[in-house]
């Protein structure tokens, strides 16, 4: 009988141990998880721009340049964009300079601004927060495919732009004719 006892009295108190470092182990793992979501859900919420996105106007965007001038901002500004949705790197980099710039002010700019008279986008802070938050998402990509989608949402600004000015001329024919 007496050895049963200590035995069971062993086993209980390394049940008793086990359980307390599992315990341990679990508070530790709960506290990581909680700063880590904390961390993120920071990181996805809008930074306090001095404009409203995306921009409508050249002030608008020399404003947002100026913001950008410090680097913290666009490691912000990039975070914050890297949580728009995209099947793929193409349609995240679309929807990222959706987000940032009109087809208004975006259709005066290509990518290296040497033709027609554009703005080269290529200078603005705004490329270096389009590409890092593209990385953030895309890990794997290059900088040269994500400068190549950018060119190729630029070239189509003008476009989009003539489309959205025609719908809204349709709509105040209606409209005047009510």
């Amino acid at each position: 009988m007496e050895v049963q006892s200590i035995f069971e009295k062993a086993c209980a108190k390394r049940m008793i141990t086990l359980l307390l470092e599992v315990r341990e182990q679990n508070n530790k793992i709960l506290a990581t998880i909680t700063k880590q979501a904390l961390t993120n859900i920071t990181d996805f919420l809008a930074p306090d721009l001095p404009v409203n996105l995306p921009v409508q106007s050249e002030e608008d965007l020399n404003e947002l340049c100026i913001y950008l001038s410090c680097k913290a901002n666009v490691e912000t500004l990039a975070k914050y964009l890297s949580s728009v949705g995209g099947s793929n790197l193409s349609n995240k980099i679309n929807n990222i300079l959706k987000r940032c710039i009109s087809n208004e002010v975006a259709r005066n700019y290509n990518f290296r601004g040497r033709r027609e008279g554009k703005r080269a986008f290529q200078d603005l802070p705004l490329k270096e927060v389009v590409i890092r938050a593209a990385k953030l998402g895309h890990p794997d990509s290059t900088e040269i495919d994500i400068e190549n989608y950018i060119k190729v949402w630029l070239k189509h600004a003008p476009q989009r732009y003539k489309v959205k000015e025609h719908k809204l001329e349709k709509l105040n024919k209606i409209v005047d004719v009510s």
